[in-house]
């Protein structure tokens, strides 16, 4: 199957190298927000852990002293009740057009937002670009629909921060990564995030013990066999 779709992914490469090279060059004009903005995203389609990541930033900006806030396009209302609740002062903008969510981050006071998902919205300015890379994901370059990636690995050359993310791989695999990115975008800032479950609660947000034996799992999120491998490795058996 994925030789039959190789016209495809073709296809789609094509497209995208058109319009980043548009950009580079300035035929497509990018939108400049009054306030600083820093892009949380990524090659892949999802599964690398930005948002857990975006509400980390929200959280250090705001024990800062900055009015953060985050802009997500928002695919359903699961994820702003999830920011929400990490960050209850925080503000959290849904709209599909970045650069309109920005201006009504302002309008609510905001001073400095962060773009969830971003690193492909390339028609708004940021003043940061962090790029997450999941170690389980590897270097692959197949593009969509072949593969995982949305963009070439040579994309990166973008980035100003790249982070290589692990859940349930080898810290040696997550250091080759980061290697090899090395060699595509030395300039840039690197580090390693290891994912892990930290605690358990239950409904009502009280600590419980890990769960053993036979757990049911309900995931709306990329890639849940991951998140299924480190539900495992805490005791359980799991089924989703």
């Amino acid at each position: 199957v994925r030789t039959l779709l190789l016209p495809a992914e073709g296809f789609y490469r094509l497209v995208v190298s058109v319009r980043n090279q548009c950009y580079d060059l300035g035929i497509f004009s990018r939108e400049r927000p009054a306030i600083p903005v820093i892009s949380v995203g990524n090659l892949a389609v999802g599964g690398t852990g930005k948002t857990p990541i975006s509400a980390w930033l929200v959280s250090q900006l705001s024990k800062s002293g900055r009015q953060a806030a985050l802009v997500i396009r928002g695919y359903g209302f699961d994820e702003v009740g999830l920011h929400t609740s990490w960050n209850s002062d925080s503000l959290v903008v849904v709209n599909a057009r970045r650069a309109r969510g920005i201006d009504q981050a302002v309008a609510m006071g905001a001073d400095v937002a962060i773009l969830d998902d971003g690193f492909q919205h390339r028609r708004v300015h940021r003043d940061i670009d962090i790029v997450l890379l999941a170690a389980e994901h590897g270097f692959g370059n197949a593009l969509l629909p072949r593969g995982l990636f949305r963009e070439p690995i040579a994309a990166l050359v973008r980035a100003h921060v790249i982070l290589v993310t692990r859940k349930t791989a080898k810290v040696e695999k997550a250091l080759r990564l980061e290697a090899e990115i090395a060699n595509v975008a030395p300039w840039a800032r690197r580090g390693r995030i290891h994912f892990q479950i930290s605690d358990w609660t239950d409904l009502e947000g009280s600590l419980v013990e890990a769960p053993k034996g036979d757990v049911l799992v309900v995931t709306s999120i990329a890639e849940p066999e991951s998140f299924l491998d480190m539900v495992q490795s805490e005791g359980s058996s799991s089924a989703v």
